[in-house]
């Protein structure tokens, strides 16, 4: 198949894109300003600025919130004008948009929350559900923290557990919800290949844990101490509003869609998903 791609060259978009070529389909990289031409399969988009690049000022929060809701509301209306139509949209989102919602277990039929990530994430998901409308088989990955040491957070936290200044981040009861990068890759073809998936889906380890847990087991692969919590009121400090919702809030997501179709993950466990991080 024809498999158009935004963030082709991404932290997953590149693992990705390598597999499909494995598979044998033809995958075409799109920048922002560009759109999919007539005779593609398959419209796969993981485009969006980084939001844990610095403190969300009001022109960052705008700008996170266009290469999110924008952009794909720009895509999604090219779609329309396609003849034929691909006959997939796949889009990206974040399960920040169930909020904070403590210790209650949450999936695709929970409720969403309140707070910048919540609303952005709920307003691209709804940018993109505007596919249907052209005839389009739609979903939203509602992806959690994706883990290996080539990129994403983990990339970022590695010097500093390196060098045993890793710890937990205010209480660090707060839940992480995560998924292995190989295992992100192999839910989006499964997502993208099998009809009976639609609309939002998580993409999480069925196994999530909280924050203090993540990175005891993290320090204990490095073998290294993780004796260093960071107080809340230093985080926000540092990150203002990004702290509150993404650093000392979290949630606690199960896969009920992916596990009700059969999905087989390959890193259940968080011990097996931090890859080649030595």
């Amino acid at each position: 198949m024809i498999i158009a791609i935004r963030g082709a060259s991404g932290f997953i978009g590149k693992t990705l894109s390598a597999e499909l070529h494995g598979r044998g389909h033809s995958v075409v990289p799109l920048a922002r300003n560009e759109f999919p031409h007539s005779g593609t399969d398959i419209v796969i988009n993981l485009g969006g600025e980084n939001i844990a690049a610095g403190r969300w000022t009001a022109k960052r929060k705008a700008s996170i919130w266009d290469s999110r809701v924008g952009a794909t509301t720009e895509l999604v209306a090219h779609l329309g004008t396609m003849t034929p139509p691909p006959t997939v949209f796949l889009c990206a989102s974040a399960i920040g948009i169930y909020g904070d919602h403590n210790d209650l277990a949450v999936d695709e039929d929970s409720s969403s929350g309140h707070g910048f990530l919540a609303d952005t994430c709920r307003a691209w998901e709804q940018a993109a559900a505007t596919a249907t409308t052209h005839g389009i088989r739609t979903m939203q990955a509602r992806m959690g923290m994706v883990l290996h040491p080539d990129g994403g957070a983990l990339a970022k936290m590695m010097p500093a557990f390196k060098l045993g200044l890793g710890g937990r981040l205010g209480d660090g009861s707060q839940w992480v919800s995560w998924i292995s990068r190989r295992d992100c890759v192999e839910a989006l073809i499964r997502l993208a290949e099998d009809d009976r998936f639609s609309g939002p889906i998580n993409l999480v380890s069925p196994n999530p844990l909280i924050q203090k847990d993540f990175a005891r087991e993290l320090g204990r692969f490095l073998n290294r101490p993780t004796f260093s919590p960071i107080p809340p009121f230093a985080l926000k400090l540092l990150f203002g509003e990004m702290a509150e919702e993404l650093l000392l809030a979290g949630q606690r997501v199960v896969p009920g869609v992916l596990e009700a179709n059969g999905f087989k993950f390959q890193d259940q466990w968080i011990e097996n998903a931090w890859g080649d991080s030595q």
